[in-house]
């Protein structure tokens, strides 16, 4: 509970409810009753101060008051009693003067509109708490046939708890031949968690997208993040599929990955809305979100604000999955011939080192074969081509052939490499026990069941070696 209540009195749960409302409707219902002209002109008149003061393109601000102002005067307004035929109306006609799909009028229910002015940390809650039983977005993560991985997630949730889910979809797929990322009913979310998807497949550091805020004129750079929980897969072949229900920030990570030419994206020209900002109570029966900032994209430098991100493969948005899969097969298949290829290339110059290293021990240069060994193992590890297991197993191959010194060179590597391991002091213990040095086998014995009490072949070895050099000092 301490670690949520940190989170919660963030920044960002703060915020929740305003980039919430970027892709999710309000809830309508209740019955706030009729409106009187002067409503309409109060709201109205509410609104083109709001544009003016927050609408991150202050030209057009004041066209749309103006539009509004010359509305009201013709009389446009009057049919409209009911109020969220009202707030459709303010909707259609801001977007006349600049079709902007980020900026809207909409309704809310009494007690919501109660809590968010008297209580926006209660309703900042409440959005938290909806989103977690929504997993954070998170609908589908599953491996398919010709192991291509498939994730479908609906919002890029804000706040650092989602960052786990994120963890957790990323490293289910990261043994995968190919990703495809499912866009097409993401209807957006926080930047920030759209930077931390992205990072995930790209190696080096990439500017990825910049927002433009009004208020201070700044504007906060997002590049892809160094360090992420769990693995970078910046050359796995990656699918996006996206509709006409792709928005905001789902069209971020579909622009970014389109000019960065990190993904192929299939499907449907996305909704078109590239300006983020917050929701503003106008009273106790409107909201109207204002865009106070716009995207700008590095490598074009404009965004996708009403004409979406046209894709590479133009389709129907529910024929775009069958056609995403069938290219990922087939990416997944070059993938896997690709990397068989250059882990042979890693396996036969490992080869090769072990062959030096033999012919250093035939001649009895012990140091330098040890040297060797050392070097091709580090390597190995490093490439991950090796580990604890495989490294013993090698040692073991050596064994079986009776050359004590290479498999006690590559044993020892073992040792220092993963030195809270029971098992490769064992393993090291019974080479100098093949080779008949029972002292420094028994040490390694002695080690292994400090290590683990329940190494029970190391229990067997030390009472007998012990009871072996005991007979051998008597005598």
């Amino acid at each position: 509970m301490q670690r949520f209540g940190k989170m919660f009195l963030s920044f960002a749960v703060l915020m929740f409810f305003l980039f919430m409302h970027s892709f999710c409707t309000p809830e309508t219902g209740g019955n706030p009753g009729e409106l009187t002209e002067k409503d309409r002109q109060e709201v109205i008149n509410k609104i083109i101060i709001l544009l003016k003061d927050n609408y991150v393109f202050p030209d057009k601000a004041v066209k749309i008051g103006n539009h509004l102002k010359a509305k009201i005067k013709k009389g446009a307004f009057k049919s409209f009693k009911d109020p969220e035929a009202f707030a459709k109306a303010l909707t259609i006609e801001m977007r006349s003067i600049f079709e902007d799909r980020h900026l809207w009028v909409k309704i809310l229910p009494p007690e919501k509109a109660r809590r968010q002015k008297t209580d926006p940390l209660l309703d900042g809650y409440l959005q938290y708490l909806q989103s977690k039983e929504d997993n954070f977005g998170f609908k589908t993560v599953q491996v398919l046939e010709g192991n291509v991985g498939y994730l479908d997630f609906r919002y890029f949730s804000l706040g650092d708890e989602c960052k786990k889910t994120v963890a957790s979809a990323m490293a289910f797929l990261e043994n995968t031949d190919a990703v495809i990322i499912d866009m097409r009913k993401n209807s957006g979310g926080s930047p920030n968690t759209v930077q931390l998807v992205c990072s995930y497949f790209f190696d080096k550091r990439v500017h990825l997208n910049s927002l433009y805020t009004r208020r201070g004129k700044f504007t906060r750079e997002f590049w892809t993040l160094d360090n992420i929980d769990g693995k970078k897969r910046p050359d796995v072949p990656l699918f996006v599929l996206t509709g006409k229900g792709t928005f905001s920030g789902a069209e971020e990570f579909s622009y970014n990955m389109l000019t960065r030419e990190r993904a192929t994206l299939i499907g449907e020209v996305t909704g078109g809305g590239a300006n983020p900002g917050g929701s503003t109570i106008i009273n106790d029966t409107f909201v109207i979100f204002i865009p106070s900032g716009r995207a700008i994209n590095p490598v074009t430098g404009t965004n996708w604000e009403g004409t979406g991100v046209k894709p590479h493969i133009v389709m129907d948005a529910e024929k775009a999955f069958d056609r995403a899969y069938e290219d990922a097969k087939k990416a997944a298949e070059m993938f896997r011939k690709q990397r068989m290829a250059k882990v042979m290339a890693k396996v036969k110059k490992f080869k090769e080192d072990l062959g030096g290293a033999e012919v250093m021990f035939k001649e009895g240069k012990v140091k330098e074969g040890e040297n060797i060994v050392h070097k091709a193992l580090k390597r190995g590890q490093d490439e991950k081509l090796l580990n604890e297991s495989l490294i013993d197993r090698l040692g073991y191959l050596y064994l079986e052939k009776k050359q004590f010194a290479f498999a006690i060179a590559v044993l020892k590597y073992n040792v220092n490499a993963f030195p809270g391991s029971g098992n490769v002091y064992n393993s090291l213990g019974e080479a100098y026990k093949e080779k008949g040095d029972i002292e420094l086998a028994l040490k390694n014995y002695e080690k292994a069941v400090e290590i683990n009490p329940a190494t029970n072949n190391a229990v067997v070895m030390v009472k007998e070696l012990k009871e072996k050099l005991a007979k051998k000092k008597k005598n």
